[in-house]
């Protein structure tokens, strides 16, 4: 979601611009001295023409094409002894953020106002929530190439971390719920299924989308004694 979130961002900062390059500028002779409004303009309101300007329907030079970006994924990830499945899905996150429209061709990263570091990145933020930016789009791309490998692997551990967790957890629950008698059991789960369908927690210490996972462990203790 944070990378889909950080793709249409760019989208936004590039039809912002080329909203502001269509809208009619004011007309000169309006301003008994036009060219002191250049001498006396901010440095961000000196970029912010050029960007709409360099927007344009044909490939610009300092854009990249899905092959270009393929031929740099190649170069990066040549000789890494890295799991083939991690690869596939570190690439397939590259693609989708650099190229998030299906008929897009060239990458859409020159976005800020910087004019040394133009190109937003549309993966990675800094501390403080901004977008790292860069001098190019190959090293953009080259940079975040194996940051997404190293954030694959980190989510797979998470999700594994998650994964046990859970395990763990109904593990405890039988152990709970095997020591309780039987009748005592069947008293419970009444309770959690009425607290359940009328959405009242009240006399209950974990929410009720928890003791849906209750009720499932004891109807399986009881199933269990049942048979």
């Amino acid at each position: 979601m944070r990378a889909e979130n950080a793709s249409l961002r760019a989208q936004i900062a590039q039809l912002q611009a080329e909203l502001a390059a269509l809208q009619t500028p004011p007309a000169l002779s309006d301003s008994p001295h036009p060219l002191e409004e250049t001498t006396e303009a901010s440095q961000d309101e000196l970029t912010i023409p050029e960007q709409p300007r360099r927007r344009a329907s044909a490939r610009s030079d300092d854009e990249l094409t899905r092959a270009e970006v393929e031929a740099i994924w190649c170069e990066e990830t040549e000789g890494l002894d890295e799991e083939p499945d991690i690869l596939a899905e570190a690439h397939d996150a590259l693609l989708r953020n650099l190229f998030p429209v299906p008929a897009q061709e060239t990458t859409r990263l020159k976005t800020g106002a910087n004019p040394r570091k133009p190109y937003v990145c549309p993966f990675r933020a800094t501390k403080r929530g901004a977008r790292l930016t860069f001098g190019s789009a190959d090293k953009l791309v080259r940079t975040a190439i194996p940051w997404l490998i190293q954030s694959v692997k980190g989510q797979r551990a998470w999700r594994e971390l998650s994964r046990r967790r859970r395990h763990d957890r109904i593990a405890e629950l039988f152990s709970t719920y095997r020591r309780m008698d039987t009748l005592e059991l069947v008293h419970l789960v009444e309770r959690m299924e009425r607290a359940i369908l009328t959405g009242d927690r009240t006399g209950w210490t974990v929410r009720l989308e928890e003791l849906d996972k209750h009720v499932e462990v004891i109807r399986q203790v009881l199933q269990e004694r049942g048979n």
